[in-house]
Protein backbone atom coordinates (compact mmCIF):
# COMPACT_ATOMS: atom_id res chain seq x y z
CA UNK A 1 0.00 0.00 0.00
CA UNK A 2 1.32 3.50 -0.54
CA UNK A 3 0.33 6.85 -0.60
CA UNK A 4 1.52 10.13 -1.50
CA UNK A 5 0.39 13.77 -0.85
CA UNK A 6 2.05 16.80 -2.87
CA UNK A 7 2.03 19.91 0.25
CA UNK A 8 1.54 23.24 -0.76
CA UNK A 9 5.30 25.33 -0.50
CA UNK A 10 6.83 29.31 -1.37
CA UNK A 11 8.46 28.39 -4.53
CA UNK A 12 11.07 31.01 -3.80
CA UNK A 13 11.79 29.71 -0.56
CA UNK A 14 15.18 27.18 -0.81
CA UNK A 15 14.19 25.02 1.87
CA UNK A 16 10.43 23.22 1.51
CA UNK A 17 9.00 20.07 1.46
CA UNK A 18 6.94 19.06 -1.62
CA UNK A 19 5.84 15.40 -1.02
CA UNK A 20 5.45 13.17 2.02
CA UNK A 21 3.78 10.00 1.53
CA UNK A 22 4.53 6.17 2.53
CA UNK A 23 4.70 2.90 0.58
CA UNK A 24 4.97 -0.84 1.63
CA UNK A 25 7.83 -2.18 -0.05
CA UNK A 26 7.68 -5.84 -0.98
CA UNK A 27 10.39 -7.97 -0.19
CA UNK A 28 13.51 -8.06 -2.50
CA UNK A 29 12.76 -5.07 -4.06
CA UNK A 30 15.20 -2.72 -5.13
CA UNK A 31 15.94 0.87 -6.55
CA UNK A 32 18.75 2.73 -8.77
CA UNK A 33 21.85 2.64 -9.38
CA UNK A 34 20.09 6.26 -9.77
CA UNK A 35 20.03 10.19 -9.03
CA UNK A 36 16.91 12.21 -8.43
CA UNK A 37 17.22 15.92 -8.48
CA UNK A 38 15.63 16.26 -4.80
CA UNK A 39 16.56 15.63 -1.51
CA UNK A 40 15.18 12.88 -0.28
CA UNK A 41 14.55 11.65 3.65
CA UNK A 42 13.40 8.45 4.26
CA UNK A 43 12.32 6.55 7.11
CA UNK A 44 12.43 2.89 7.83
CA UNK A 45 9.21 1.88 9.60
CA UNK A 46 9.83 -1.88 9.11
CA UNK A 47 11.88 -4.49 7.65
CA UNK A 48 15.43 -3.73 7.06
CA UNK A 49 17.94 -3.28 3.49
CA UNK A 50 20.65 -1.82 2.02
CA UNK A 51 21.49 1.99 1.01
CA UNK A 52 24.66 1.88 -0.88
CA UNK A 53 26.00 -1.59 0.43
CA UNK A 54 25.39 0.12 4.16
CA UNK A 55 22.46 -1.92 6.05
CA UNK A 56 19.64 -0.13 7.03
CA UNK A 57 16.60 -1.64 9.80
CA UNK A 58 13.20 -0.22 11.32
CA UNK A 59 13.64 3.05 13.13
CA UNK A 60 16.24 4.32 11.09
CA UNK A 61 16.30 7.14 8.24
CA UNK A 62 18.53 8.55 5.66
CA UNK A 63 19.25 11.24 3.40
CA UNK A 64 20.02 11.02 0.06
CA UNK A 65 21.53 14.83 -1.33
CA UNK A 66 20.22 15.79 -4.28
CA UNK A 67 22.28 14.31 -7.70
CA UNK A 68 23.83 11.37 -6.09
CA UNK A 69 23.97 7.98 -7.01
CA UNK A 70 22.35 5.33 -4.81
CA UNK A 71 20.90 2.17 -4.62
CA UNK A 72 18.46 0.61 -2.26
CA UNK A 73 17.99 -3.14 -1.71
CA UNK A 74 14.73 -3.72 0.84
CA UNK A 75 15.34 -7.97 2.29
CA UNK A 76 12.22 -7.87 4.53
CA UNK A 77 9.30 -6.80 5.37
Amino acid sequence: MSSYFSVNYDKNDPYHIKHIGYKDIPVNASWGPGSRNECIIHYIMSGSGYINDKPIKAGQGFYIPPNRIYKCTYNEA
